[in-house]
């Protein structure tokens, strides 16, 4: 006698599923309906301006029931830098979501067709007319504006990523804002470029092979070397779920610098950063010996010294005045 167990489990899976897409159409009735006028004008509040290099890590469904979709909130953010300045999308095309199973993968990288993963606003600014992108196996950037061809080219012929000449190394000597549409600070690509950058970096990020990944040059295909990082060494990250101490003590670090701005695009909470401010925290953080692969259990006994080391100041201070009423 076979058991009925696994049919009524297909049966109960579809019907949560069948019940979850209600519940988002019905959602989606309810929401306000975002413009691009109203996107243009919250950018305005965040201090975007023409001009700017913007490099924005986004998220659709978060900004509300946008009139027109992905190709609006394009639109809104490259009018609101105008054309003397430069939108920048990230462009990633992770199989798996992890840089070792893309570089084994043996895909040919091809700037022009192969997609992005990272949702449907870049996905649809990859495709957009006049845009340029970066020829990496899987961390391309897709850029239009006046700086756009300057940023992505070249970007295969690094020895890093994330380091030096890359897209990133760039947009920092752009001095170029970062913008964080309806995502947190866990997706802040700036962080790898920091890492790159700095002699003796304490944590060994990449793996010890080095790959050789195929990507399309002037319809050739071009092998180069890529190390990628160390996928048990990722999970420790700040982007993971166990990071979550380590966001809310950066954050927490940013704002109290005045160079972390918080608002709202649209529905979607949101943040903006210049990208030399945030290289500077990244330094000042890591004189605390304090890294985004930093633990919890790290954290918080750095927290905790710090407030003994403040109750001792204030303890300290008050003696003093105790004193000087006495005499």
């Amino acid at each position: 006698m076979t058991s009925d167990k696994p049919l009524l489990y297909r049966f109960e899976f579809k019907t949560l599923k069948c019940i979850r897409s209600i519940v988002k159409r019905l959602l989606r009735r309810t929401r306000t309906k975002v413009s691009k006028t109203r996107i243009l004008d919250d950018l305005g509040k965040f201090g975007v301006r023409r001009g700017d290099t913007l490099y924005v890590f986004s998220s659709l469904s978060s900004i509300g029931d946008v009139i027109g979709g992905s190709s609006t909130v394009i639109n809104a953010l490259a009018e609101a830098v105008g054309t003397e300045g430069t939108l920048v999308f990230p462009c990633f095309s992770l199989v798996g979501n992890e840089m070792t199973k893309t570089l084994e993968s043996g895909r040919v990288f091809d700037s022009k067709t192969t997609p992005c993963t990272l949702g449907s606003i870049p996905e649809t600014f990859r495709k957009r007319p006049g845009v340029f992108r970066s020829i990496h196996p899987s961390h391309s950037v897709c850029a239009i504006g006046s700086k756009a061809e300057l940023i992505t080219q070249g970007h295969e012929d690094c020895n890093t990523t994330f380091g030096k000449g890359t897209p990133f190394d760039k947009m920092f000597h752009l001095n170029a804002k970062v913008l964080l549409l309806g995502v947190d600070i866990r997706v802040i690509t700036f962080y790898h470029y920091f890492e790159d950058l700095t002699e003796n970096f304490p944590v060994s990020v990449y793996c010890e092979k080095e790959y050789e990944a195929k990507v399309l040059v002037n319809g050739k295909v071009k092998r180069v070397k890529i190390r990628a990082h160390a996928p048990k060494v990722a999970q420790r990250r700040i982007d993971h779920r166990d990071g979550e101490v380590n966001r809310e003590y950066l954050m927490k670090y940013l704002i109290s610098q005045g160079v972390l701005k918080r608002g709202f695009v649209g529905e979607a909470k949101s943040w903006i950063i210049n990208a030399t401010d945030l290289m500077e925290a990244l330094k000042e953080m890591l004189k605390r010996n304090v890294t985004i692969y930093s633990s919890k259990e790290e954290i918080i006994r750095l927290q905790s010294r710090s407030a003994q080391i403040e109750l001792g100041s204030n303890a300290y201070e008050l003696l003093g005045r105790s004193n000087e009423l006495s005499m």
